[in-house]
Order: structure tokens, then C-alpha cells, then sequence
């Protein structure tokens, strides 16, 4: 395993760790809770078994009775005929969100007491009511409401005795606890943020025991039989049915919509139903408004909904839009009865899931461009809440998405500025080394991929090219250094040029020659061409730099040689100081050649190899089989004359060349008279044609003095 692996390694490990303790010290929550919120409030849960009715206590119903000089708070008469009434029609359980904590008192024609114990009679006879009853948590500093002896047993359950404490601070009058079935806690904590999500199904009364919340008691009328009431790991297990609790063990409200004015349950005036109950009792042929089969078999919440009553909460899916405390009793009671529960991961498995994301997404961006790292982690910004809503609503898990996008963030983050100090490093060293030498766009390439340039070499065919600024010496001897180094500057610059421009990669410059290559270290199809080209160009400069100098007595004349082959490319040296260059006969080869235009007095000398990958709008003709300094072997090479496909005229050229290649031919074929009639006639086309004065020189001497019979035309170079 590499250093960087393991240092990749330690930080996505550092980066788990920092994310799975913020999320499992619920640093993280506020964050969750707002998907959540998001996710209510545009994606509400949908009612499976539709058995729920509200019976409210709106701002109509003030008003209506009001008119009749009853005000609130309004006699205990009024709810024993709905009692009645509803129990009449048929509702299943009766829940009563009021808080009946005090006797009624006495009124124009209506007795309190008597009032009173007609609301009594009417639940016992209704034998399906629910009382509502506070509590507010235990405080040292607070002493505890006597408990009265009518109140309903307490619940039985099992290991739960992690809920916190209660006191009982406001209950239904001793009457009333004696005539109702079951009594159910209407506490509801509020967040910090001032919205309600959660409710405890379970408070652990002070001097009393295990009491429901109002909606866990209307569960517990629905059943037919006495469940078995247990606490598991973050659970509360009721007969078989499992309820999923939160880190407090508080009961994570999954909401269906926008209270009674959304339309989640169907709600009915108070005001509307008891006149409807008086009406059906007092009068023959009373036809009713509401149709009293809409409460058969229901599930009814009598409560208040009007402003001034003061029990308006606000809720993810209300914000401070009105939304009745009763309903929020009524949505916890449907998703018992719908089992629709919300459910977070496990700590081992959000856990499990932010180790993997964090190491997994830690060898990514270690591995990619910081571009790719940017796309990816706009992706996962993108991805992360898309697929964390889709587990939410159809499969009703909440999935730890603020972790998800810290983990995100934070190992983009770490992993960047480990690149920062390691490859940036690496990279700021590629543009350093390379910015003179090749593109930007290859330098740009090879930061983007630096083990492109790893120390050691790989072998790789490409086209090597060398140049020279014939007579040098004698220029450089008769001027001052500062002048001379001037005019050199000026000379590499526009050769240099050339060659960044048509791709290539300068490997040195040795006084004033420049060796330079193409293929390496991006790869490149028509290296041969694009060498050859550079080459034609530079040569052409020289009427441009000479006019740059401003000396048109120095003749400027450069020599290149080109070859193509195998070679060994790249940084050679040690750890600390190395080159990126190339190595190899090829390269030895391209570097005879370029002298060996003193020969034939040519300016471009291009090797066998060469000509062989060169597309046919290049004019060549062959100069020679020589055999170079240090080497045994012969290799056929050529004069870059031309590029036909540019825009001038090179018939002239092309002539030269028909006649030289015959007089070559007569030449191998030991016609030596014939041979330097040819060569005379390319000075018809090329006045002082270097190649052809050599042939005639060589024909001249052969003339005088055979070669031998095993002559193949080889010439040997003792130069280098």
C-alpha cells in the first residue's frame, strides 16, 4: 500500500469519526428535523382506515351560544348531550380534549350540580368515553397533586422504566374520574424551535404509575382485549404490535396534513351536532344537517379549535397556521391504527453506512481531479435528499441525511487539502518543469494525471528532432556576450514557439541547439508529420529573426535532424532532482543526423524511419545509406524539402527531385558519367544544389578510383 493510500486512509477514518460523533451526540438532529419538517409538509402520510371524526369547538359555536346567553365556559349539560347523542349514533370511542378539573357552577336555570351529574350519567352510560388529563415533567421545586381514589388503575407495563417522571397538575374532577373509561395524558412537549413532532405515549405519574397519552388511550378503547404493555431497545411494544420511539423515547408524529383547515379529518361544529341532538330528541320528523351515520363506528375527538380557547399548536405541517392540539392527538391515534410509523436508522447501521460513505468517497476524490471531486460532490448534494425522500415517503425511514451531507462536505474537504499539500505540491513541480517546455494544455494534462510522470521511463515510439545554429562559434566570436546572448535569446524564443505550438516538448537546449520531442508525455498518432512540419517552419523563420536582430551581416542558418523510433521517456535521475527526457538509439541517431547536413550541405536530414511514417504531401529524396558515427549498421537517409499541401510553389522542387532520384539511380548502378550528367541538370532547378555537387564529387573520384566489387553505396560518417 502507497503513502497515499495510507494517508487517505487515516483522514476518511478521522473524517468517519468526527461525523459519527456528531451524529450520535445529536448534533446533527436540527438538521434531520428539518428534512423531516420539508418532507410533512410536502409529502404528508396518507390515511389508510378512515375512522376518525372532530367534533369541534369553533368559533361558530361561541357565537351560537353566546346568542342563547350561554357563555363559555359553557355547562357540563351541553356535553352530555353529545354524549348521548354520539353514542346513540353509533361512535365507536368518544375522546373529550377538555379538561374538566373543576365543578360546574350555577347558572340562570341550570343547576351546576345538576349539571354536573348529568355529564356523569351520560359517559357511564355511554361506557366509551376518554377524559383528557396534564402533566408537566417532574421538577424538584414541585409538589405533586393528590391523587384522587377514583381514578382509573393505572397501566400495567413492563421494563419502561427509563420515561421520565411526572406530576399530575390538572385532572377531571373526582366524578368524572369515576364515570369515564380511561383518562389519557393531553401533554405535549413543544421543540426549541416552538413546533411539536413528538409526543409521549407513556408518562411515569408521580404517586400514581404508567398513564397513556390521549391518544394511546383511544388505541387502547379500540381494542377488544387487555395488551400486554412493554418497553424494548427505543421501542414500546403493545400486544404484538411494535411502536418505534426516539433517542428519548418519545413517539416521532408522522403527519398527514394541514390540520382542519387542510381537511385531514372531517370536521363538525359543536354547536351544529348538539342542536342536531336536541332537535332529533324534541321534535317529530327532525330531519338532521349532519347525518348522523357519519359518526357510526367512529372514532370521535371532541375538542376546541377556536383562537381564543388557547389550544392552537404549531407543527411542522401548520407552521403558525391554527392547528388544533385535538388533532394532533387524533393523527398519533390514525398512525397507531395505520401502524404508519417513521423510523430512523439504527446507530450501528447509520453508523455502519457513514464509515463506508466516508472511507468509499475518501479513495475517490483521492484518486480523481479536483473538477471531477467538484461534480461528484454537487451530484451527491443533489442525490443525497432525493433518494433520503424517497426512503421518507414511500418506505418511511429517515435516513441521518444531515450526516450524509457532512460526510459529503467534510471528506471533500479533508481529502482537497491532503492533495493540496501532497499532489498540489506534485503539481505546482509538473508546471514549474513543464510550462516552458510543452502547451498548456499538456501541462494542464499532466497535472490532471501525474503518474504519467512517475521516476523511471517507459518505452515509447515518437519523433525526435535536434537543431543547430550552423557557424555559431565564429558568430559568437565577434560579438560581446551581452549582444550575443541577446540574439540567442531571440533565436530560442521563435524556434521555441514553433514547437509548443505544433504539440511538441523541448527536452533542452544545449548552447544554442535545441533538442526537442513529439509522442511524449501525451501520446500523439502523426508524430513523424507534426515533427517534420515544426521543422519547415523553424527553418522559414529565419528572414523574420535575422529582421528581429537587426544584423543582416550574420547569416543564420539552422540544421536539424529528425528520427523516429523507440526510446525510453521519462524523469530520469534521483528523488530529489531529476529530468524528464529521453533515452535511447533513436535519440543518438536524430542527433548524428543534424550534422551530417555538412555533408550535403542540406538543412533538414530525416531518417528512413521518418520518411516511413510521413504521409505522402511531404517531398523528400533520399541523400544517402550512411553508416553514423558508432554504429554498424547502414540507414537510408532523406532531405525534407517540402509540404506540398501548403499554399506555394514548389514545382521547381519537385523537377530537382525527378532528375536527382534518376542520376541516383545511374550512381548505385555504377553509371558514373551518366549519374553526374543527372546532377548537373538539378542545377536547371536548384542553383548550387548541395546533394548533386556531392554526387558529382563522389562520381568524379569513382571515375578515377573504382570502389570494390562488394560496393553497396554505403557511406561511412567519422564524424559526429
Amino acid at each position: 500500500m502507497s503513502k497515499k493510500q495510507v494517508s487517505i486512509g487515516i483522514i476518511g477514518l478521522i473524517s468517519a469519526l468526527i461525523i459519527l460523533w456528531a451524529e450520535l451526540s445529536g448534533s446533527l438532529l436540527p438538521g434531520d428535523r428539518l428534512f423531516a419538517d420539508y418532507m410533512f409538509k410536502n409529502h404528508p402520510a396518507e390515511i389508510e382506515h378512515e375512522n376518525v371524526a372532530m367534533v369541534a369547538i369553533d368559533e361558530a359555536s361561541l357565537a351560537h351560544f353566546a346568542q342563547q346567553n350561554s357563555y363559555w365556559p359553557w355547562p357540563r349539560e351541553f356535553y352530555a348531550i353529545l354524549v348521548d347523542y354520539l353514542a346513540e349514533q353509533g361512535a365507536d370511542v368518544i375522546v373529550l380534549d377538555i379538561l374538566y378539573d373543576t365543578p360546574d357552577f350555577d347558572r340562570t336555570a341550570i343547576n351546576g350540580e345538576v349539571s354536573d351529574r348529568r355529564f356523569m350519567e351520560s359517559m357511564k352510560q355511554a361506557g366509551n368515553t376518554v377524559l383528557g388529563f396534564k402533566s408537566s415533567i417532574l421538577h424538584p421545586d414541585m409538589s405533586a397533586l393528590p391523587v384522587p381514589d377514583e381514578i382509573p388503575e393505572p397501566l400495567a407495563v413492563e421494563n419502561c422504566g427509563e420515561f421520565a417522571s411526572h406530576l399530575a397538575t390538572t385532572l377531571p374532577i373526582s366524578n368524572f374520574l369515576n364515570s369515564t373509561e380511561l383518562i389519557g395524558n393531553t401533554h405535549i412537549e413543544t421543540g426549541s424551535d416552538g413546533l411539536i413532532r413528538n409526543q409521549n405515549l407513556l408518562s411515569n405519574i408521580k404517586d400514581y404509575g404508567f398513564a397513556p397519552s390521549l391518544s394511546l388511550a383511544t388505541y387502547l378503547m379500540t381494542m377488544d382485549d387487555h395488551p400486554t404493555i412493554a418497553c424494548g431497545d427505543k421501542s414500546l411494544q403493545i400486544g404484538d404490535k411494535e411502536i418505534p420511539l426516539q433517542a428519548d423515547n418519545s413517539y416521532l408524529i408522522n403527519w398527514y396534513g394541514q390540520g382542519d383547515t387542510g381537511g385531514t379529518f372531517p370536521y363538525y361544529s359543536f354547536q351544529r351536532v348538539v342542536r342536531d341532538a336536541i332537535g332529533t330528541q324534541f321534535r317529530d320528523n327532525f330531519e338532521p344537517e349532519i347525518d348522523p351515520s357519519v359518526f357510526e363506528d367512529k372514532v370521535i375527538f371532541v375538542g376546541a379549535n377556536a383562537a381564543g380557547l388557547a389550544d392552537i399548536k404549531n407543527t411542522p405541517v401548520s407552521a403558525l397556521a391554527d392547528f388544533p392540539g385535538m388533532e394532533i392527538h387524533a393523527t398519533v391515534f390514525q398512525n397507531l391504527i395505520d401502524e404508519s410509523f417513521i423510523e430512523r436508522l439504527s446507530a450501528v447501521l447509520a453508523g455502519g453506512i457513514i464509515l463506508l460513505l466516508t472511507l468509499t468517497l475518501a479513495f475517490v476524490y483521492g484518486f480523481i481531479t479536483i473538477r471531477k471531486s467538484t461534480f461528484l460532490t454537487i451530484g451527491l448534494i443533489i442525490f443525497i435528499p432525493l433518494i433520503a425522500g424517497l426512503f421518507f415517503y414511500q418506505y418511511q425511514l429517515w435516513l441521518p441525511i444531515t450526516s450524509l451531507f457532512f460526510t459529503t462536505g467534510l471528506t471533500f474537504s479533508a481529502i482537497t487539502g491532503l492533495n493540496y499539500f501532497t499532489e498540489g505540491r506534485e503539481k505546482r513541480q509538473i508546471r514549474s518543469a513543464f510550462n516552458q517546455y510543452v502547451q498548456p494544455e499538456v501541462v494542464q494534462e499532466l497535472m490532471d494525471k501525474p503518474e504519467m510522470l512517475k521516476l523511471g521511463g517507459d518505452k515509447k515510439n515518437l519523433t525526435v528532432l535536434f537543431s543547430d545554429l550552423a557557424g555559431f562559434t565564429s558568430i559568437s566570436e565577434s560579438m560581446h556576450p551581452e549582444e550575443l546572448i541577446s540574439i540567442l535569446n531571440i533565436y530560442l524564443d521563435d524556434m521555441s514557439e514553433v514547437i509548443l505550438q505544433n504539440g511538441g516538448t523541448i527536452d533542452k537546449y544545449i548552447g544554442d541547439a535545441i533538442m526537442a520531442f513529439w509522442g511524449a508525455p501525451l501520446p500523439m498518432k502523426q508524430s513523424a508529420d507534426v515533427a517534420c512540419s515544426s521543422a519547415l517552419k523553424m527553418s522559414a523563420l529565419t528572414p523574420h529573426i535575422k529582421k528581429k536582430i537587426g544584423r543582416d551581416d550574420i547569416e543564420l542558418i539552422t540544421r536539424f535532424g529528425i528520427n523516429t523510433g523507440d526510446v525510453v521517456v521519462g524523469n530520469i535521475g534521483s528523488e530529489n532532482r531529476f529530468s524528464y527526457t529521453v533515452l535511447g538509439d533513436a535519440v543518438n541517431l536524430a542527433a548524428r543526423l543534424e550534422p551530417a547536413n555538412k555533408v550535403f550541405g542540406t538543412d533538414i536530414m530525416i531518417s528512413e524511419f521518418t520518411k516511413e511514417k510521413l504521409s505522402d504531401h511531404f517531398l523528400c529524396r533520399q541523400l544517402d545509406l550512411m553508416i553514423v558515427k558508432g554504429k554498424s549498421k547502414p540507414v537510408k537517409v532523406y532531405e525534407l524539402m517540402a509540404d506540398l499541401s501548403d499554399n506555394d510553389d514548389h514545382t521547381h522542387k519537385q523537377k530537382a527531385v525527378e532528375v536527382y532520384n534518376e542520376g541516383l539511380k545511374y550512381y548505385f548502378d555504377r553509371r558514373w558519367p551518366d549519374a553526374i550528367t543527372q546532377f548537373e541538370m538539378v542545377e536547371k532547378w536548384i542553383e548550387n544544389d548541395g546533394p548533386a555537387k556531392e554526387y558529382i564529387a563522389r562520381c568524379e573520384k569513382f571515375i578515377e578510383q573504382p570502389p570494390e566489387d562488394d560496393w553497396k553505396g554505403v557511406f561511412q560518417m567519422t564524424t559526429k
